[in-house]
């Protein structure tokens, strides 16, 4: 594409965006580098480079542009600078930048939730959850995925010779080589890992529940589900215990998703109810953090409405409680946010860890809807939900979020006050 003018602020924005959809960070910082900027947009482009930079990486530069641009944008580069500093392992900095900018501007939600996970250690906190594990995944003709999943999750930190966890497989119904694949990885795992072939592809929701039902996940104290196409991180589960033990009350516990070939692009991470205008008196998640950078922003733990199913957690008592998937949601798309707010309306609400980011291969959420199928099928799926929910429901979970939101939130800045006593953060 031709390259705007200096002056054509509207298209370089249009420019940036695409750039960073595509993870072409390297020509987005060129392209700042190289073109000559009328003086006012100096600092504007300086910050635009930084946010390339640290999307790529380049932790230790970006933070030399962050700074340098700082004296004319004052604080609104601070949150990306101190994920600069946290990434280099300079916490006391990082801490001293999130603590100054969460003082001078208090609503910078943000800002304190970072704080919090790094002065109580959260953001590098892993636990051991007590209890076994049943990990639950269900596949259709997706047998090379498939096999990097496994692969991940066998040298991810599970024990191999413990008895806290096993692995059960559903195949929906495939006919490419999903079969070889889990025939070759029952024989590497033994009884750690099993598989149910079914006959035709039942759909996400039903195999959830057909999973949920087995006796060896009915007797587990937790059941995980991940999608079959995910990459995980070696501390992938104690990551979750870790949100598990500061948030044991919670219905489902769940990570950043990210794209798997643009790892700071976010796919879903916390879910709310968009709480504005005509979406007010109906279900509809916010897509502000949709498809965005990951700049610092998701840098904590906290509760929300609704956690993405390509990797979340519920302990087995709370997943009968709520009921089953929802089949009329079938093949896919928002059984898992369905699910999600039944737990909500029992009181349970959902907890988002920003400390595990988890790839995701397939396009997800607004992702999904390149294809007239998925567009359709997405579609046809959102009216069902919409139709479950009446008004009154709906203001009721917007109540359960925010007053769950509201008590964290209190809850922290106490904390906080303790530890930063001139700072105003109640």
């Amino acid at each position: 594409a031709r390259t705007p003018e200096p002056t054509d602020v509207g298209a370089w924005r249009t420019l940036f965006t695409a750039l960073h959809a595509q993870g072409d960070e390297a020509r987005a910082s060129a392209l700042v580098r190289d073109t000559k900027w009328p003086a006012p947009l100096v600092p504007l482009m300086e910050l635009q480079a930084a946010h390339a930079l640290l999307t790529a990486g380049d932790v230790q530069e970006a933070e030399a542009r962050y700074r340098a641009c700082r004296p004319a944008l004052g604080l609104a580069v601070d949150l990306p600078l101190a994920a600069c500093l946290r990434a280099q392992g300079r916490l006391s900095e990082a801490r001293g930048t999130l603590a100054a900018l969460a003082q001078a501007q208090p609503w910078r939600v943000a800002a304190r939730l970072a704080l919090f996970d790094l002065d109580t250690e959260r953001h590098t906190a892993r636990a051991r959850l007590p209890g076994r594990t049943a990990i639950l995944l269900y596949c259709w003709n997706k047998a090379d995925d498939l096999d990097a999943t496994l692969r991940g999750l066998m040298a991810s930190d599970l024990d191999a010779g413990a008895d806290d966890w096993l692995v059960r497989v559903l195949d929906n119904g495939s006919d490419d080589a999903t079969s070889e694949v889990l025939a070759a990885w029952q024989e590497r795992c033994g009884g750690k890992l099993e598989a149910v072939t079914l006959p035709v592809n039942i759909g996400a929701p039903a195999a959830r529940n057909w999973l949920a039902a087995l006796p060896e996940a009915r007797g587990a104290a937790f059941c995980c589900y991940l999608d079959d196409d995910v990459d995980l991180p070696a501390d992938w589960l104690s990551r979750l215990g870790a949100a598990q033990a500061a948030y044991p009350e919670a219905g489902v516990w769940g990570a950043t998703v990210h794209d798997h070939d643009n790892p700071r692009r976010v796919q879903v991470a916390e879910a709310f109810l968009d709480p504005w205008g005509e979406h007010a008196s109906a279900v509809r998640i916010s897509g502000l953090h949709m498809l965005s950078p990951d700049m610092g922003q998701l840098a904590h733990m906290r509760p929300c409405a609704s956690v993405t199913g390509c990797c979340h957690l519920f302990r087995t008592e709370r997943l009968a409680q709520s009921g089953p998937f929802d089949v009329a949601l079938s093949p896919t798309q928002f059984d898992d946010l369905d699910h999600d707010l039944a737990l909500l309306r029992l009181g349970h609400a959902a907890v988002h860890t920003g400390h595990l980011r988890v790839g995701h291969r397939r396009r997800s959420g607004a992702r999904a809807l390149t294809t007239r199928r998925g567009a359709a099928n997405a579609e046809a799926n959102f009216h069902k939900l919409r139709a479950k929910y009446e008004p009154d429901d709906v203001a009721a979970l917007h109540d359960a979020t925010y007053r769950t939101l509201a008590a964290d939130l209190r809850a922290k800045a106490a904390t906080l006050s303790t530890l930063l006593p001139r700072m105003a953060l109640v």
